[in-house]
This record gives C-alpha cells, structure tokens and sequence, in this order.
C-alpha cells in the first residue's frame, strides 16, 4: 500500500514537470526591457519568437472562430493552447464587434479589406511585415483569360474580382464572399446573389434580400448597382465551375528617381503621320438595313509611338516603344496577331504586345461610343494605302515606325509594377497599423498612415506592436503611456528591421510561457499566437 502511494505521488511530480516543461518554450523568451527614447525612459515587455527553430509555426485565431464577435483573451489561450499570444487586428468593440482589415487563416480568408499595414506568414514558415494590395481573383470554367466565341460571335466572360469578405455590405459598387465564418446567413441589401456549392455555382439571386450560406461553399454577393445585372448575367450561369486564388501586392511607393539633365532628353516628337485604318478588311463605311443604322470601318492614326503629348491625338504604339507607356486617361484597342484582343475605357497605363500593337486615342481623341461603334474583340485590324486602297499593314508599320525612330528615344515613364506575393502561398495574415518600421527605419509619419483618431495619431497610451529583427526573431511588444512615434522608435531599438502597431488600449493584451503578461482589459476578435 505505501509502495503504491509513493508510486502515484511520483507519477504526478511526474505529469507537473512535464507541464511546466510544455509551458516553458526553448524558442519563446520574455524579458521587461528599459529603452530611452528622447531621454525618456520607456518600459515595454518583449517576448522573443525565434522563428529559425522548425517547432515553431504561427497561427491566427478568431473569437469563436466566427467573424463578428468577441472572446476572453484567456478564453481562446485555453481553447488553442499556444506557447505565446498578442491581440492583433483592430475591431469596433463598442457596438458591431466587426473586424478591420485582412484575416487569413489556414490560406482562406476570413476576412478582408484594406489595411494600412499587414503581417503575412507563408506557407513554409516565412514572415514578413509591410503594405499590401489584397483581393481575390475568381476564374470561371477553368479559363484564365475571356475568350471571344466564334459560335455565338460574343465574349464569353470567365473572369471577376471580390474586394470584401465577410464585411457586412455597405459598399453598394463592392463584391463580396460570404463563408461559414459569417454565419448561416447573411442580411443584403437587394443586390445580386450568387451561391457556390462544391465550388459550382447553384443559383442566383437578383434583389436579394437575405441568403443561406451553405456549410459547404460560399456566397458571391454583387451589390445594388444597375450596371451588375448585365455584368453577373454575363458570367455566372447554374453548373459553372469557380476558383478563386487571391492576390496579394506589396504597396511599396516607388523612390523618386533623379531628373537627367534636360541637355540629355531627346525633344518631344511632335511628328505627324497619318495611317488609314480598317476594320475586317472594309475602306469605306456603309450603312447597313439590317441593323439599321451606319457600320463603321475606318479610322486615322496620327501619331507613331510618340509619347502621349496631344490628349485629342490617336496614337500607335508598337513594341518597338517598350513594354508599357503610362498614359492619362484616354481609350486603348490592344491588336494582337491582326485581331482586337482587348479594349480598355479611361486607363492610366498601356502594355504593348509583343505580336502585335495598341492603338490609343487620347483622353479627347474619342468618346466611349466612337470606339464601340467600330472595334469589338475577334475584329481584324489593317492599315492600308489611300490612294490605291491596298491593304499592306506589315510594311505600312514598318515605314511608319523607321520614320518616327525619334519617338522610339524618349524617355517613357511607366508605372513600377507591385511585387506580387506568390497566390495562395500564404498561410496567416493580420492586419492593423499603422507601419512603423522599414528597413531598419522609423518611418512614421502622422499624414501618411491614413488614421485620423489622436488616440492614434498622438496621444500617449497602452500600445502592442510586432516586429522581425534582422536575425529572424519576431519582438511581440506591448507597453503603456506610449505615443506611436515613440512606439516606432522603440522598434528600431529593439532590433526590428519592420514593424507594426496593434490595436491597443484595452485590447493591448500579451501571452507567453503559461503566464499572462499583459491581461487583455476587454474582450477580442482576433489574436495571433505561436505554437511548438
């Protein structure tokens, strides 16, 4: 009997080390730090994520695993049973207990709009901090591009994109998807929607006004605006397959480039040279009985790969030019191996193909009219001879752009293309702000955060952050009596290459090693959290 008493007080000794040792993280540290900012003396708490350690993976966990709620921040450590835990997006704790921002969790967003600074984990483990540009991509039947259908002579339409998940719909223009985080249902506002089972489409709804989501699929919502219906009608039909794949962006702005000196800037070309073109292989317009009305085949091209000085001038653009031009406004009919391949209304930049060319007509060249009374996709592009009527496109272009090589050496300026983050390769994403840390730099600046509340912008009070060292560490942070120009010196302090703020206030609230550092002083929406 003794022997067996001594057998289960050692079995629990036992059963407690190895919980402090599973609460206790090799690659999880805290420590209260004392950093001096403008001879202040600033006291923050630091927990220290090594995330070079393969044990290591971070997760995002939302109240209840539902959108639009709140949890004790003790309530959800219990539930998931992480090894460290910061608050993380921001949230109307007052009244909706909506979320704001991105939330993605286990690569399927949860939620989603935009956001003045983002945390995103990859797939294999990779953190990054900064600004991004995020939407959802949806393809139709497969396809990745819209094709024009000999058939019916029409474009099938395979492509749309969603801006908001989850949101409740405000946005009258906006296109949402609604998933079981929502809920069961969802209220509308009398818009269009479209319901996903099994990745199918199943119905649509027009004026609707409430809808079910399904447990297995999701509701693509397009708000009331007149102009959806023929655009929905267009492309979602009972039986069409969707995928969706999202985008994301850095936002990075581009660095001003220094300005050459004007003696090494070739002089606009202003040189005018008139090409006669035609539209499926007709030199004259005519009218027609059975459409009752003018069809019309012609038009000029006064400019050849000039830079886009004259905003009434019709413009050809070959790839001699480059590879994009941006532009201020104005129409663009992309040609590629002799056929319309796109049009484009009221566009700030031109990408020019490689087998082919664009034709732009200035901002007040041409009305939308002028344009889709001649060109469609599928229609042929030449240029011929006036005085004979003869159709030598190739050579007319050829000539057309030898002449105009002047144009060929101004300097272009194009639109520096975003990097795009590799599609849905990305695990985990927070969302908050504003962005305080940059390559190592305080970047903080009132009037560029895109924030308005002082409580925000300048006053003093309870503050989180995140961060990543150069050494791939990630600083959890949370302090009080703290203004956010002094948050984002304290970053760089600490050794973060980028950083960003969380909501804070009441919600500040820090996690690590099964003690609560900092205790939450409201209940939360969304919290980040590190596992072993």
């Amino acid at each position: 009997m003794q022997k067996k008493k001594v057998f289960i007080l050692v079995l629990t000794m036992v059963l407690m080390v190895s919980q402090v040792s599973m609460a206790k993280s090799n690659s999880v540290g805290y420590e209260k730090k004392a950093v001096t900012i403008n001879n202040q003396k600033k006291t923050v708490n630091v927990v220290t994520v090594d995330l070079n350690s393969s044990n290591v993976h971070l997760g995002v966990t939302i109240s209840n695993d539902k959108i639009g709620g709140h949890e004790d921040f003790s309530s959800m450590i219990k539930r998931k049973k992480p090894v460290a835990a910061i608050n993380a997006n921001y949230f109307d704790a007052y009244k909706t207990l909506e979320p704001m921002g991105a939330i993605l969790i286990d690569n399927k967003f949860q939620y989603l709009e935009g956001s003045p600074a983002s945390m995103i984990v990859t797939n294999d483990g990779k953190v990054e901090i900064g600004q991004y540009k995020m939407g959802i991509n949806g393809y139709i039947n497969g396809f990745r591009e819209n094709n024009w259908n000999n058939e019916t002579q029409s474009m099938d339409y395979n492509l749309f994109k969603v801006w908001y998940v989850n949101n409740v719909p405000k946005d009258t223009s906006g296109v949402y998807i609604y998933t079981p985080a929502r809920g069961s249902k969802i209220d509308l506002k009398g818009g269009i929607a479209i319901e996903v089972i099994e990745n199918k489409v199943t119905k649509v709804t027009k004026n609707a006004k409430q809808a079910s989501i399904p447990k297995n699929g999701y509701i693509i919502y397009y708000g009331n605006t007149k102009n959806f219906e023929t655009y929905v009608d267009q492309r979602f039909k009972a039986g069409n397959t969707i995928e969706l794949e999202y985008e994301i962006l850095e936002a990075k702005e581009k660095p001003q480039q220094k300005q050459e000196p004007k003696a090494n800037k070739p002089k606009p070309s202003s040189k005018q040279t008139k090409l006669y073109g035609s539209i499926n292989k007709q030199t004259k317009n005519y009218w027609s009985n059975e459409k009752n009305g003018m069809v019309f085949n012609l038009f000029n091209v006064w400019y050849i790969n000039t830079n886009p000085i004259d905003s009434s001038g019709v413009y050809l653009y070959t790839p001699e030019k480059g590879a994009s031009l941006e532009v201020e406004g104005g129409h663009a009919v992309t040609v590629k191996d002799g056929k319309v391949s796109s049009i484009a209304f009221d566009v700030n930049k031109i990408d020019i193909p490689k087998n082919g060319f664009v034709i732009y007509f200035g901002k007040d060249a041409a009305d939308k009219n002028y344009i889709e009374a001649r060109f469609q996709v599928g229609y042929t592009v030449d240029f011929y001879e006036k005085p004979t009527l003869k159709f030598d496109t190739k050579n007319i272009i050829a000539k057309a752009v030898k002449d105009n090589a002047i144009a060929i050496e101004e300097k272009t300026t194009t639109k520096e293309e975003p990097k795009a983050i590799k599609q849905n390769n990305i695990k985990s994403i927070i969302s908050a702000g504003p962005y305080l840390v940059e390559n190592g730099k305080a970047i903080y600046d009132p009037n560029k955060t895109g924030f308005k509340e002082d409580k925000i912008t300048k006053n003093r009070g309870q503050r989180s952050a995140i961060g990543i060292t150069q050494n791939n560490k990630l600083l959890l942070v949370t302090g009080s009596n703290i203004n956010m120009k002094e948050l984002s010196q304290i970053m760089v302090k600490l050794g973060a290459v980028s950083a960003m703020n969380l909501d804070g206030g009441a919600s500040s609230a820090l996690y690590a090693n099964g003690k609560t550092i900092t205790p939450a002083g409201r209940k939360l929406h969304t919290v980040l959290m590190v596992y072993e």
